[in-house]
């Protein structure tokens, strides 16, 4: 139950890092003296970034423990999104959008198959549709909060409200990752430990070292060893990957999710465009609140 609440968590807040810089484009491009055409490149080098590592995040999932790898991601796009509140340029808020998709694309395919493992068939549909109806919620709440003080000053130093709104999410950011750190386990890889304890126990009954031999000697200790394994298991990925991407389905899912994800990217710019049309920042993100 706990690892559930954690998962759903880091799930909601990476949908509300997701929104903030959209909903905060129009006092960052005042700061910033740029256009809305340079701020959209910011959000594409994170969406580029994050399309592009996400399948390797997939495969590094399976392969290590997914909790961990979620509590990376968290930690990643934290780091990003603090680094959000101090830029100067359009140069750093790129570099950072970057990091920013680095951590993201840690999180969905790990949170997936959490979710997969911890509910049976039967019930996997009720669970994805309450992932993603709270992590919806959350994304709103997040775009709201933003919006609302994106254009204000916040306390006795006046900091810029743009600033201020990195900084809590960033910092909630990595306040969710230390509690999912604490309380969520990844089951598959108790059962791992507990089968590789297994085997070395059979071979200490049988009178056989706990260490198959010829495993340790093919993974060496040497640095040579070491990239030696670095490179194996990279083609392996590679090879993983390939072997997905050539599933028909799979692709027909990622072609309608290409077309189907264009509008909603376009709406992107809704509340840039209420504020640039007039609108107050209160009214502007309570518009954008029903629309995301």
């Amino acid at each position: 139950m706990l690892t559930t609440v954690a998962i759903f968590v880091m799930f909601v807040i990476e949908r509300g890092d997701d929104t903030v810089l959209p909903a905060l484009y129009a006092p960052i491009g005042a700061a910033l003296a740029t256009t809305p055409a340079v701020l959209s490149t910011v959000n594409l080098a994170r969406a580029l970034t994050q399309a592009a590592v996400a399948p390797l995040s997939g495969v590094l999932g399976d392969r290590c423990d997914r909790v961990s790898v979620v509590v990376a991601g968290a930690v990643i796009w934290g780091i990003a999104t603090l680094a959000f509140g101090v830029m100067k340029s359009v140069g750093q808020a790129i570099a950072f959008a970057i990091f920013n998709g680095i951590g993201l694309s840690l999180i969905i395919p790990s949170v997936q198959s959490l979710i997969a493992d911890m509910y049976a068939p039967s019930q996997r549909g009720r669970a994805f549709g309450a992932l993603y109806m709270i992590s919806s919620l959350g994304s709103m709440m997040f775009g709201f909060f933003a919006t609302s003080i994106g254009g204000t000053k916040i306390g006795a130093s006046s900091m810029p409200g743009w600033r201020f709104a990195f900084f809590v999410v960033g910092g909630v950011s990595l306040g969710a990752a230390a509690l999912c750190s604490c309380i969520a386990r990844d089951d598959r890889t108790r059962a791992r430990k507990e089968a590789v304890a297994a085997r070395r126990q059979r071979r200490l009954d049988a009178g056989l070292p706990a260490t198959d031999e010829e495993e340790t000697t093919e993974q060496g200790n040497g640095v040579g060893a070491i990239s030696k394994a670095f490179v194996a298991r990279g083609k392996e990925m590679a090879s993983d990957v390939g072997k997905v991407l050539r599933v028909p389905t799979f692709i027909i899912i990622v072609v309608q999710g290409i077309v189907g994800s264009m509008p909603w990217t376009a709406l992107s710019f809704l509340t840039l465009y209420l504020q640039m049309r007039g609108f107050e920042a209160l009214p502007a993100a309570t518009v954008s609140f029903f629309v995301f």
